[in-house]
């Protein structure tokens, strides 16, 4: 299965596993370094590749949009908008 990882820079990455419960794991990632942490701790579990390669994605994992929740989330929390 294809995931593809949009890093909260805007940065895109796609990678190829067969491994449906690293996919859940990268899912659950709330961080750029939480990814990069669990991509490190799997690194046979899975291969790079490049967006013509890689096939139809299964998953995508939206550091970028978890941010922006989180900095809306804050701001609320203090009054702001």
């Amino acid at each position: 299965m294809t995931t593809k990882i949009i890093f909260s820079d805007g940065k895109v990455q796609f990678i190829d596993s067969v491994d449906s419960a690293f996919c859940s794991k990268l899912k659950d990632a709330q961080s750029d370094k939480g990814v990069n942490d669990l991509l490190s701790q799997h690194i046979g579990n899975f291969a790079m590749c490049e967006e013509a390669d890689a096939g139809e994605v299964g998953c995508t994992v939206d550091l970028l949009k978890k941010k922006q929740s989180s900095i809306k989330r804050m701001k609320k929390a203090f009054g702001g908008r």
